[in-house]
C-alpha cells in the first residue's frame, strides 16, 4: 500500500503540557516507536488509551484508591516524585480553593493523549490501515486529513481500514468514544467506518 503524506501540524499539545504529562506521552512515544510495525505500535497504545479512558471514567476517589494500591506495589522502588497521584486530601485542598477536580471527558484525553505520542514520533507518511486509524484518534485536524487521504487514495485502503475497525474491539470502542469529537474539530467530516 502506498504512503500518503502527514501534513505538518499547526499547533502542538506538547509545548503546551506539563512537564509531568509531557514525559509521559513522550515515553510513551518511544515505546510504541519501539514496536517492529503499525500492528504492534497500534497495540501498545491502544492499551494505554483504554487504561487512561478507564482511569479518567472513575470517581476521584476510585482514581485516588487504585493511584494508591498502584503507589503501595511499587512500594520503596518509587521515589514520591515519581508517581503523581491526588489523594482525597488534596482533592478536598483544591475543591476548597476552587480548583477543577474533574478529569477532562475521556474522549477529550484519547484525542489529546494521541496527538502527543504522534508529535512526538513526526512520522511523515501513513503506510498503513493501522496507522491511519491511530492518526484518526488525534486532536489534530492534519493527523485526521491524513488518515482520510489515505483511505481515499485506494478503495483498498478505506477496505482494509473498515476491517480493522470491525475487528478489532479496542479501536471500534475507541473510535466510537471520540467520532463526535473528531466529526465537530476543523478536521473531515467523517471518517471511514
Amino acid at each position: 500500500m502506498s504512503g500518503t503524506p502527514i501534513p505538518t501540524v499547526e499547533h502542538p499539545v506538547m509545548p503546551e503540557l506539563d512537564e509531568g504529562l509531557t514525559t509521559f506521552l513522550s515515553e510513551l512515544a518511544e515505546r510504541v516507536r519501539g514496536g517492529s510495525n503499525w500492528m504492534v505500535r497500534k497495540k501498545i497504545l491502544l492499551d494505554a488509551l483504554v487504561a487512561v479512558e478507564q482511569l479518567a471514567l472513575m470517581s476521584e476517589a476510585d482514581r485516588v484508591e487504585v493511584l494508591d494500591v498502584l503507589r503501595r506495589r511499587m512500594g520503596e522502588e518509587a521515589e514520591p516524585d515519581e508517581v503523581p497521584v491526588t489523594t482525597a486530601d488534596d482533592a478536598a485542598e483544591a475543591a476548597e480553593g476552587g480548583e477543577e477536580t474533574a478529569a477532562p471527558p475521556p474522549a477529550m484525553l484519547i484525542l489529546l493523549y494521541c496527538g502527543g505520542v504522534l508529535e512526538t514520533l513526526g512520522e511523515t507518511e501513513v503506510r498503513s490501515a493501522e496507522q491511519a486509524m491511530v492518526y484518526a484518534l488525534s486532536i489534530h485536524p492534519a493527523h485526521n486529513q491524513a488518515a482520510v487521504d489515505w483511505s481515499q487514495a485506494n478503495p483498498r485502503n478505506a477496505k482494509a481500514m473498515r476491517k480493522l475497525i470491525r475487528h478489532d474491539r479496542r479501536f471500534k470502542h475507541l473510535f466510537d468514544s471520540v467520532s463526535t469529537l473528531v466529526k465537530a474539530s476543523e478536521g473531515p467530516e467523517s471518517l471511514p467506518g
